[in-house]
């Protein structure tokens, strides 16, 4: 599951990197990656939720807005689930 999310986080890690996306310099770093954080966070004291679905929720939850703040929603539950697929997430997961 590890690899799959590493995967996965990767691919938005590269495309919230884009020069061509305003947020570029400090959206991964500021936003995504401190998200993360406090997410693994409430992880500690929340114990019965699934870390592995928390984190790709992360990652997941802004796929869409490098490519379209306007379209972000759609390009997010359209080719954010394409992604997660390729990444090898298995359709119960997703």
């Amino acid at each position: 599951m590890q690899e799959k999310i590493l995967k996965f986080k990767n691919i938005v890690k590269q495309n919230f990197s884009r020069k061509d996306f305003i947020y570029h310099e400090w959206m991964v770093k500021y936003h995504l990656e401190i998200v993360e954080r406090i997410a693994m966070e409430l992880c500690d004291i929340y114990n019965d939720a699934d870390r592995n679905v928390v984190q790709v929720l992360v990652y997941f939850h802004d796929f869409g807005k490098p490519f379209s703040e306007e379209k972000e929603k759609e390009i997010t539950l359209q080719e954010g689930l394409k992604v997660l697929f390729e990444c090898g997430f298995e359709q119960e997961f997703i």
